[in-house]
């Protein structure tokens, strides 16, 4: 997954100063890491981070009813 994931941003020319794969609860990570905005499909993980920094949601089947503040939904 981290290849694809590498490509798609490089392929779509998006821009990032690091790239981080975590499982499981992200927002200690967050907040020690000084994290700006994240890119999430995960709908807990939507939520939950949400709560701290805006996320750009990747649209998938799995999270489509996840709305709210600070939530920015992707669709390619």
């Amino acid at each position: 997954m981290k290849e694809i994931v590498i490509k798609w941003l490089k392929d779509n020319s998006i821009y990032y100063d690091e790239l981080i794969f975590a499982n499981g609860d992200k927002t200690d990570f967050i907040i020690t890491n000084k994290i700006d905005v994240m890119i999430e499909d995960n709908p807990r993980n939507i939520q939950e981070i949400s709560k701290l920094i805006p996320v750009i949601c990747y649209n998938a089947r799995y999270n489509t009813e996840i709305i709210g503040n600070n939530i920015l939904r992707c669709y390619s």
